[in-house]
C-alpha cells in the first residue's frame, strides 16, 4: 500500500513539473548497491520512504552503501519517529503518519525547495 502512495506522490510532482524517479525496494536483502549508487548520483535530491522505524531499515542500508562507496548525496528519510504508529486501519496510519500520496508529494516539494528538514 506505501509503494501504491508513493506512486501517487511521483503522479503528483511530476504533474507540477518535476523531474521524479521512483525504486521499489520491497526487498532490502540481497540489496541492489548499483541502484542505490545510480540513483544517488544522478538525482538532486533522494527520499527513502519506508513505514516502519527509520534505523536499520532503507535509508539505513543507503548510508551504509554511500559510506561503503565513500560517496555523498542528498539523502532524505520518511520513516516512523522512533514510535509504534497509532492503531487503525492501515490507510488511516498512512494518512495519520503523514504517508498519503498527497504528503509525500508536499514533503517532497518542500525539501526540493529547501523548507523542510527531515
Amino acid at each position: 500500500m506505501l509503494f501504491e502512495q508513493a506512486l501517487v506522490a511521483a503522479h503528483l510532482l511530476r504533474h507540477a513539473g518535476h523531474s521524479v524517479g521512483l525504486v521499489n525496494m520491497r526487498c532490502l536483502k540481497p540489496v541492489d548497491e548499483a541502484v542505490i549508487l545510480e540513483v544517488c548520483a544522478s538525482s538532486d535530491v533522494v527520499v527513502t520512504i519506508e513505514d516502519h522505524f527509520l534505523i536499520g531499515g532503507l535509508y539505513s542500508i543507503v548510508a551504509e552503501t554511500l559510506l561503503k562507496y565513500r560517496k555523498t548525496a542528498n539523502v532524505h528519510a520518511f520513516a516512523l519517529p522512533g514510535k509504534w504508529f497509532k492503531p487503525a486501519r492501515l490507510n488511516e496510519v498512512l494518512a495519520y503518519e503523514g504517508f498519503t500520496g498527497q504528503q509525500l508529494a508536499q514533503r517532497i516539494t518542500r525539501l526540493m525547495v529547501g523548507d523542510l528538514v527531515d
